[in-house]
């Protein structure tokens, strides 16, 4: 449901961290299949307004889990990249604690940034630092100078959930990206829908005249009983 705002926040994040610490060297981004598939991959057009042209992105798509671990891991030793971005679907069993400390011990030593975005995954432990729930959330007004512009949208906005870091107690913030600026700052009081109404961040309302969710799977439902 997230995996367009979980995807912008990545590449957003990927951006600032090769900007400031490697800027002539390019992101790795490895999608493991499954992950690909289902959230799609990112656009080259797309890539500018999160702060990264195209030539700046390297891509990988591994057809197992195991291969995408080894890519990350062989990146890692090398000098070539800005940030390695490791994108997951799941939980899988072969994605664990063991791995994910192997891989956090091999980016430290290497000093390079490593990001992994996992996709509809599960909280689980692993040794990771900082770990982010990230939703898509209201954009807030388009603002023209000291002045916004009613009825408008604004830049996209994130809302991140701290799951784990040095703070004990989970929070959330929400947060725009400035496409101009290439930078995040703290979403106004101005935040919109898309039907250019104020809106805050709540889940949506059950649809009317039919069920708000799936029915149980065996349900019959277009065709009488044949017995």
């Amino acid at each position: 449901m997230d995996a367009g705002a979980a995807t912008g926040f990545t590449l957003a994040v990927s951006a600032l961290f090769r900007e400031r610490l490697r800027p002539d060297r390019p992101v790795l981004w490895i999608s493991e299949r499954e992950a690909g598939r289902e959230a799609g991959l990112a656009h080259a057009a797309g890539l500018k307004s999160f702060g990264l042209a195209p030539d700046s992105l390297i891509t990988a798509h591994p057809r197992r889990l195991e291969e995408a671990l080894w890519v990350a891991e062989t990146a890692l030793q090398t000098e070539a990249f800005s940030v390695i971005v490791l994108e997951l679907r799941g939980n899988p069993a072969k994605f664990g604690l063991t791995e994910s400390r192997r891989l956090h011990l091999k980016a430290r030593a290497a000093e390079v940034p490593l990001l992994l975005l996992r996709q509809a995954g599960e909280e689980e432990a692993s040794s990771a630092q900082l770990r982010l729930l990230i939703e898509a959330a209201p954009a807030g007004l388009r603002r023209i100078g000291a002045f916004s512009a009613p009825g408008s949208i604004g830049h996209p906005a994130f809302r991140a959930v701290v799951e784990k870091s040095r703070n004990p107690a989970p929070f959330a913030v929400v947060m725009e990206w400035n496409t101009d600026e290439r930078q995040f700052y703290p979403a106004g009081p101005d935040a919109v829908h898309a039907s250019g109404t104020t809106h805050s961040h709540r889940p949506p309302a059950a649809a009317s005249g039919r069920p708000d969710r799936a029915g149980e799977m065996g349900r019959v439902v277009a065709f009488a009983r044949a017995s």
